[in-house]
């Protein structure tokens, strides 16, 4: 592909009006593979056919200060929109790079990217900025580059894509299970904007906001890959990145249709680690399993499921995320608040006493050699947080409650008395939310054991 031409660049305004989310209500922090990574410099030329254009008058709404408004609000800026929707393997050619997609990956060309930035400060261009959104308005990427030959800005995101001895950018996605469409949108910027451009990106608070040369649109059409509702009551509960036997996904359905009964889990999205194209040989990096409060997703990487180290390990991990998701999500809606007060309390006995916090580590229950992937945390650490402690309790109650049993009645006295005031704790705060026995031993099978035992 040839050199992009700049010089029909015409000023406009910001490519849209800022919306409010929850960035602004103080929920930030964000796993850095999924959210506000910053990118290099990128560049290819632009794709000449397919294109519709639509003009929009893009800015603040009035306020009655009619002097600040006119601060604020952009004039109107021409908006290109590409009628083709990207699936995955498919290229997306930008002005600022091409951008392919690779299952729920956006995935960046590094050496376009410094094309861009040669040919961009010729052509007097201050920087760029990728913004991705879901269907609902959810902001999912804002990568950015301001380059001057003084002081440039130039991050890199944490997630890299090895592709024969480059380091490619890449932002991870995951598709909304009712309506998986999302929008790329690149807004380019000329020098009479690169003051501003830079003061934003050193994250200085400011009310005006730099308004782009031209604004570029591309759709992405996700596959979400749904495991089948089994009946009318049911719902899309698992989806993953690539297409799984629903065998392997059949017993996370089950678990999260368990968990509903208790309160309503988020569903959970099985993703693949990014593939390194090395001369000779593909290899693959894995992806941390976790779960985002802000956001309301459970992730467990693809290969827990298609490369398992131990038996049920896709689904033990799914359990402790989707155990994190009922956790959050019944405090959120200010559920059961007593009894996880309790659970509060005796995560303190937990967390200070080695022996307690072990005996409710999954990992300590593995029947087998377990060899962990470079910088792979271990399964469970309860000693971090009492929403840690359920999540782990939980899965060592449901899968091992025997061996937990076992190992109990090893312990002196007064730990035992706090490892049994831990896991009644844990099933008091289930019972919190569900009372019906049958249902509570839906979830913990050895349940009757456990309450001789436990005393409750």
């Amino acid at each position: 592909m040839g050199n992009p031409e700049f010089t029909s660049l015409d000023l406009g305004g910001d490519p849209e009006k800022k919306r409010k989310d929850k960035d602004e209500s103080g929920k930030e922090t964000r796993r850095a593979f999924l959210r506000n990574a910053l990118i290099g410099v990128g560049a290819t030329a632009a794709a000449a056919g397919g294109f519709g254009l639509a003009s929009k008058f893009l800015g603040k709404e009035q306020t009655r200060d009619k002097e600040q408004t006119r601060d604020i609000e952009p004039p109107p800026v021409e908006l290109v929109e590409d009628r083709r929707a990207y699936k995955n393997g498919d290229t997306i050619d930008t002005q600022a790079g091409a951008v392919s997609v690779e299952g729920w990956k956006l995935v960046f060309d590094d050496l376009g990217m410094k094309r861009f930035a040669w040919h961009g400060t010729e052509k007097g261009l201050a920087g760029y900025s990728f913004r991705v959104k879901d269907s609902r308005g959810e902001q999912w990427g804002h990568v950015s580059h301001y380059f001057s030959d003084q002081n440039p800005i130039s991050s890199q995101p944490a997630n890299k894509a090895r592709r024969l001895g480059l380091d490619h950018p890449y932002l991870q996605l995951l598709p909304d299970l009712k309506n998986p469409q999302m929008t790329l949108d690149l807004a380019i910027y000329d020098s009479g904007q690169g003051e501003l451009l830079e003061r934003v990106l050193r994250g200085t608070n400011e009310r005006k906001k730099p308004q782009a040369t031209k604004n570029f649109r591309h759709r992405i059409m996700l596959e979400p890959n749904i495991y089948p509702p089994q009946d009318r009551e049911d719902m899309p509960r698992v989806c993953s990145e690539s297409k799984l036997d629903h065998k392997l996904l059949q017993p996370v359905h089950e678990l999260h249709r368990i968990f509903s009964q208790f309160q309503k889990p988020s569903p959970v999205y099985v993703v693949d680690g990014v593939a390194e194209r090395i001369p000779g040989q593909i290899s693959r990096r894995d992806v941390a399993d976790h779960y985002d409060p802000a956001f309301t997703y459970a992730v467990v990487s693809s290969r827990r499921f298609t490369d398992p180290r131990f038996e049920r390990e896709g689904e033990e991990v799914a359990c402790h995320e989707i155990a994190h998701s009922v956790a959050r999500n019944a405090q959120a809606e200010k559920k059961s608040l007593a009894a996880w007060k309790k659970m509060e309390s005796v995560h303190e006995q937990v967390r200070s006493n080695t022996a307690l916090t072990s005996l409710f580590t999954e990992e300590d229950y593995i029947k087998r050699p377990h060899v962990r992937a470079p910088g792979q945390e271990k399964l469970g650490h309860p000693e971090t947080n009492p929403d840690e402690l359920f999540a782990s309790a939980l899965v060592v109650l449901r899968y091992y409650a025997k061996e937990f049993l076992n190992r109990l009645q090893q312990f002196p006295s007064r730990e035992r008395a706090g490892a049994k005031a831990a896991a009644a704790g844990v099933i008091g705060f289930l019972r919190s939310m569900n009372a019906n026995g049958e249902t509570l031993k839906r979830l913990l099978p050895e349940l009757e054991s456990l309450k001789q035992e436990l005393e409750f």
